[in-house]
């Protein structure tokens, strides 16, 4: 009894739900699995997707006396969704395409490099079969056709081509064309696509071709006709001359202004002012929910203020957001399909639908349209095939701009998601409030931004009764009914804005009913993309603050005015005054900072680029240990804050600085950026200058709002210190980088210096008009003894590369020059020019800096950057170069020094910045 027990224990029954058991599928045991899925789907036990339990009970049994293994009724689902995936792959590899060559051995397709690698994009997942061909092909075939969703009837009219169910006329629609127009077609320019070509059973139509004389009969030329002349409607819009009037900017504007803080001339109303001179940008604005607000505060008083607040919060985090162009999300359409042929397309409700994957902007216009997916294919499958596949022409997001997607979607570059596990429906926040977490504030507003998808499907179906009811027409002709009436949407709301349907939205209807099939509910991979998380964790704080600045900015009692004195407007008198002019050695109220990796102090932590330091061994000297610093101790911003009287030497980076920290200064230096916006984009993400100054702009706003007085803040803001530093990225990471940049081969060292300096003169009277009187120019060091600059070009028997410092040079004397020119025709401004260049010319071996052709701390072969935890040299004060590029906090020290109390005017012209803060 026992020895039985015994062998009991060590051989027991898998159960069905012991998902831990492990199984090892040989190929010989997947065919016989194939084999045994074969039989089953011949007996009629699989009646969707799936087999039923009789199937499942039948294949393991099957499994079992062929292979003497027994697995859970899991693994054998999984090792068949599995295959689906391959089978998938390996059919979307192929096409239709012709001319392919047959590699027997391998069994796979032999092609050239070219096909492959534009294959692969399309479908990376089928990157194994190169190798090798798809085992079983013949039994997958079985098993998954006609059951697995493979989008081949799939169509979006962006790629040009019309599907060939649509009959091209011979002859086109004649005078009969005119029917088709709106009245003001002569006003209208009228796209063209593309001339006729075949492609894959395809046929591209021009626009010239379909004005001949009718064809009788012809309802399919009808709609080929509609849908080649309107298709694109977004650019039709961008010439329509018809205005919704609660897009206008007198309205908008007018709606602006009730909003606390917001009044005529402060800075956030003027923000605003500049932002929604965009028309998109108004039509974004309409998106979020003050109707809902105004419209409850009648039924309780109590909660105006609280209404008010929300409103502010929607439009400061809403500016910030100011980069989406629009939408994206799937809906399901009901379609009539035989028996036969119904399984693919069976969603969740177990009603057969198609999947229509669809864009749109903030003015209830499509501006993309895939239709004709299976309804048993996930939003996130869509999604992704249609991105990678490039003839299908989906409109991607420009740097730096970005769709609004729901939590099943991926977060990757261009496309932002919520945070998950938050509240995120409107509905919820009505009921249970906004909360005080800042990933709550941030799915607020993205979900009522994001909710103009659902409202535009809302009208669109509710205006197309056709799309629930549709008819029993070929599948195909219900794929085309579907786009066709996404081009009609669009076109009626080009040319009629008072259409009753788009009404319909505006009195608050369930805008999209296929919630159930919300991709948010799909169990998909999510992929993360790091700086679409910084985005994302950018908005979310600025929502908070929002909120929190407009609380601090309403209470009743002092706030620092100026720079030695008080008025009443926001916080506590011993609050305001610390570390605001109440020590006498602070010279001036604030330190603003712009920069490249000379003095980054963390904006690049959270970023997605190579460009980073918060790492040991940078930091060694720092006090804080490794914060992001390029550096193994202070920056020179940092000596010169100090040099300024400011305690602690730290003025906050941009990406940490919270609540009033930014009345003495934020730091928005980022390591890589340039003048020029492509400038070290090889190294990944970066913040431009232009970019600094976009959140310089956000700085100044909430300043604006602790102090609520415009007059007060442009006082405060001209005594601040503003010091800017750039182009070393310029040419470091652009110029003399031809691998990845043209400019050297599009400009002369001249030209170049010219077109920088013509780009950053933009850049520094926008940050006059910004407020800053006090200007700091920090002109470009001897980049050309840098010992990573030495390790690519040599010196020629020179101490340094002179071709690079040739063409620094000729950017810092335009840059000298520059200052003149400003100082001349800005009122009140006084720029100054720092020689960082002059500074290093002369013998460094006189202050103690005796080792200067190599780095102090460990760098690999070709890098710029400290190995991470290496052991740097122990006399880091006799050296120039801390890591490949960077100087040490010794030279940082000297630099600093000269900047602040220069000895000539060839250190700083034309007064150091002493003089330039008792201004």
């Amino acid at each position: 009894m026992g020895k039985k027990n015994e062998t009991s224990n060590l051989n027991p029954k898998p159960s069905q739900n012991n998902s831990n058991v492990r199984a090892q599928w040989t190929p010989q045991q997947i065919t016989i699995f194939c084999e045994a899925c074969v039989d089953e789907v011949f007996k009629g036990n699989r009646p969707t997707t799936h087999f039923n339990k009789p199937g499942w009970r039948n294949i393991e049994a099957n499994f079992k006396k062929n292979t003497g293994k027994e697995y859970p009724r899991i693994k054998f689902k999984h090792k068949w969704d599995t295959l689906k995936k391959d089978w998938v792959a390996w059919n979307k590899l192929k096409g239709s395409e012709t001319g392919l060559g047959w590699d027997a051995t391998k069994g796979t397709i032999t092609a050239t490099d070219e096909w492959w690698e534009r294959k692969l994009t399309e479908v990376p997942e089928a990157a194994k079969f190169r190798e090798k061909g798809l085992d079983n092909a013949d039994l997958l075939d079985i098993m998954f056709k006609d059951t697995a969703a493979t989008g081949n009837l799939a169509w979006a009219p962006s790629s040009g081509v019309l599907p060939s169910d649509l009959e091209t006329p011979e002859e086109g629609l004649g005078d009969a064309s005119g029917d088709l127009s709106s009245p003001d077609d002569d006003e209208v320019e009228t796209p063209s696509l593309t001339q006729p070509t075949q492609d894959k059973g395809k046929k591209r139509v021009s626009i010239s071709s379909l004005h001949g004389k009718r064809k009788k009969g012809g309802a399919a030329t009808m709609l080929t006709h509609q849908l080649s002349r309107i298709c694109e409607a977004v650019e039709l819009r961008n010439s329509a001359s018809l205005m919704e009037p609660r897009s206008s900017i007198r309205d908008v504007m007018e709606r602006v202004c009730t909003l606390d803080g917001a009044e005529k001339g402060s800075d956030l109303y003027l923000m605003a002012a500049r932002i929604f001179q965009k028309r998109e940008k108004r039509e974004m604005c309409n998106q979020m929910d003050y109707d809902d607000y105004v419209n409850n505060s009648d039924d309780d008083h109590d909660n105006v203020d609280d209404n008010d607040d929300e409103i502010n919060e929607l439009v400061v985090a809403g500016c910030q957001a100011a980069d989406c162009i629009g939408a994206i999300d799937g809906t399901h359409i009901q379609v009539v399909i035989g028996e036969d042929k119904k399984i693919p397309y069976l969603g969740r409700k177990g009603v057969p639908t198609q999947n229509v994957m669809a864009a749109c902007d903030f003015d209830l216009l499509f501006t993309f349209v895939m239709a004709g997916w299976e309804g048993a294919a996930h939003d996130t499958r869509i999604f992704l095939e249609t991105i990678r596949t490039n003839s299908v022409n989906f409109p991607k997001p420009p740097p730096g701009k970005y769709y609004l997607v729901d939590a099943g979607y991926p977060l990757r570059n261009g496309y932002l998601t919520p945070y998950k596990g938050e509240k995120y429906h409107l509905p919820d926040f009505r009921r249970a409030g906004r909360g005080n977490k800042i990933e709550e504030r941030f799915n607020y507003v993205h979900s009522s931004l994001r909710s103009v998808i659902e409202r535009t499907f809302g009208v669109w179906k509710n205006k197309w009764r056709i799309l629930r009811q549709m008819p029993s027409y070929d599948i195909e002709d219900q794929r085309n009914i579907v786009v066709a009436t996404c081009v009609l949407h669009n076109f009626i709301r080009i040319h009629d804005r008072e259409d009753e349907g788009f009404k319909w939205d505006e009195l608050g209807s369930n805008a999209d009913e296929g919630g159930e099939y919300s991709s948010s509910q799909e169990n998909m991979e999510n992929i993360h993309h790091e700086e679409m998380k910084v985005i994302r964790d950018n908005i979310a704080r600025l929502s908070l603050e929002a909120s929190a600045q407009r609380v601090l900015a309403t209470t009743e009692a002092f706030c620092c005015d100026g720079f030695l004195h008080c008025r009443e407007v926001a916080v506590a008198d011993e609050q305001c005054m610390d570390g605001q002019g109440v020590h006498g050695e602070q010279q001036v109220p604030c330190y603003f900072i712009f920069g490249d990796s000379l003095v980054d102090n963390g904006n690049n932590n959270g970023l997605a680029t190579m460009a980073k330091a918060n790492y040991p061994p940078y930091g060694i000297d720092f006090p804080n240990g490794p914060t992001g610093r390029f550096c193994n101790g202070r920056t020179m911003a940092d000596f010169i804050a100090e040099l300024l009287g400011f305690d602690n030497i730290l003025i906050p980076s941009y990406a940490t600085t919270r609540g009033q920290d930014i009345l003495k200064g934020v730091n928005y230096a980022s390591g890589a950026a340039g003048i020029r916006s492509e400038s070290g984009q090889q190294m990944g993400a970066r913040i431009s200058m232009g970019e600094q100054l976009q959140n310089h702009l956000i700085t100044i706003t909430r300043i604006a709002d602790i102090f609520r007085d415009k007059n007060v803040t442009g006082n405060y803001l001209s005594k601040c210190i503003y010091s800017v530093g750039m182009g070393n990225n310029d040419y470091i990471n652009n110029y003399f980088m031809p691998q990845y940049y043209p400019t050297s081969r599009l400009y002369t060292p001249e030209q170049y210096a010219n077109v920088l300096i013509k780009q950053y003169s933009q850049q520094l009277r926008a940050l006059y008009k910004l407020g800053a009187r006090k200007v700091a120019l920090f002109g470009l060091g001897q980049i050309g003894c840098a010992p990573f600059e030495i390790s690519r070009y040599g010196t020629n028997g020179s101490s340094c590369v002179d071709f690079i410092n040739n063409a620094v040079q000729l950017f810092n004397n335009r840059l000298k020059s520059l200052v003149d020119g400003l100082n001349n025709i800005l009122s009140g401004a006084k720029f100054i020019y720092v020689n960082v260049f002059g500074m290093a010319s002369g013998d460094a071996s006189s202050v103690g800096l005796t080792i200067s052709n190599k780095p102090c701390c460990e760098v690999e072969s070709g890098m710029v950057t400290c190995v991470p935890l290496s052991t740097p040299c122990s006399n880091r004060t006799e050296y120039l170069f801390w890591d490949m590029l960077h100087p040490t906090e010794a030279v940082n020290f000297f630099i600093a020094g000269k900047a602040y109390n220069a000895q000539s005017q060839s250190d700083s012209y034309p007064i150091d910045i002493r003089h330039l803060a008792e201004l």
